[in-house]
């Protein structure tokens, strides 16, 4: 079916780009990669902005059922159901966006085609080892940082996300527990027929994973306006990969072919880079002696390493 809160998603993804756009952040040589065709919609489709969409189509297929069947009112609320914000500081915000951008930029670098990128279990060439530069005994040159290879946000960071988030503020609030999301909403349902002026007010707990390089997020629970939803219902939605639309698009497809895992660790979840993906870091022809520069990073004009004092 047709979700009916895909605006709503796409609402809260521009939204998103805004909050990135107008934080102050250092700048930066290159201008930050585009949310809506690249990775911000990976980060944000699996931990909130998307979040309202997959729970959306999740309750909303149970209260299409529940309509048909003439039980409107005992699945949908004339009031929205009041949910915790999170406190934000803009200060964490951008703390959290600039992880979010390191990470992404790491990812944009290392994009190839799918077929070009070896599945995890095939045998990598390792990449040659940078050659050995005499170093100064007198340089206080560092050596180049190591390219973040995972990003792992907490509850708490996704909630403050999504509490600086116009469009999600007060409609989302996620927790992460044992192994699965829990999110609650509380959404209006003028997305679906014959239940315009009214709310759904969810709870529904999701298992997120990457398997065989395909994302994969499917329903474990969910209950509609404290209600659970009879288990036929659940055991068929529960097949249903909540993501798979996420992936249709090229270049999201893309990038998440460049994941080695996605999971829930303890409160948190975890994004983490194929290492055959990650951009290779070499010395440049040209660096002078007793520096070493990433190809990657010098092609954009930013050093890797400090520059000398």
């Amino acid at each position: 079916m047709t979700n009916p809160y895909a605006q709503l998603a796409e609402d809260a993804a521009r939204d998103a780009s805004k909050v990135t756009a107008s934080s102050e952040v250092p700048a930066q040589s290159d201008p930050p990669p585009s949310r809506k065709a690249g990775w911000g919609c990976v980060v944000y489709g699996c931990l909130g902005v998307l979040l309202v969409g997959l729970l959306g189509t999740v309750i909303a297929a149970g209260t299409l059922f529940y309509v048909a069947r003439g039980q409107l009112q005992e699945y949908t609320a004339e009031e929205p159901m009041p949910l915790p914000v999170e406190k934000t500081d803009p200060a964490e915000v951008v703390r959290i966006q600039k992880r979010i951008e390191i990470f992404s930029g790491a990812v944009e670098k290392s994009t190839k085609l799918p077929a070009d990128i070896p599945p995890p279990d095939a045998e990598v060439d390792p990449a040659p080892a940078p050659k050995e530069v005499p170093r100064d005994p007198d340089s206080a040159v560092d050596q180049p940082k190591q390219l973040e290879r995972e990003l792992s946000l907490s509850a708490q960071e996704l909630n403050t996300l999504i509490a600086s988030n116009p469009t999600l503020r007060g409609r989302l609030y996620v927790s992460i527990a044992e192994g699965q999301i829990e999110g609650q909403v509380s959404i209006p349902t003028d997305g679906i027929p014959m239940a315009g002026g009214r709310f759904l007010n969810a709870v529904a707990k999701l298992t997120v994973r990457l398997e065989n390089g395909v994302l994969k997020v499917h329903l474990v629970d969910a209950a509609v306006k404290g209600k659970r939803l009879p288990q036929f219902v659940l055991d068929a939605l529960a097949e249903k990969n909540l993501a798979e639309d996420l992936q249709e698009d090229p270049q999201t497809a893309r990038l998440i072919s460049t994941l080695e895992s996605v999971e829930v660790r303890g409160d948190r979840i975890v994004f983490r880079m194929r290492e055959s993906a990650l951009p290779r870091t070499e010395p440049t022809a040209d660096a002078p002696a007793g520096k070493q520069v990433s190809r990657t990073e010098s092609e954009n004009g930013v050093p890797a390493g400090s520059e000398a004092q």
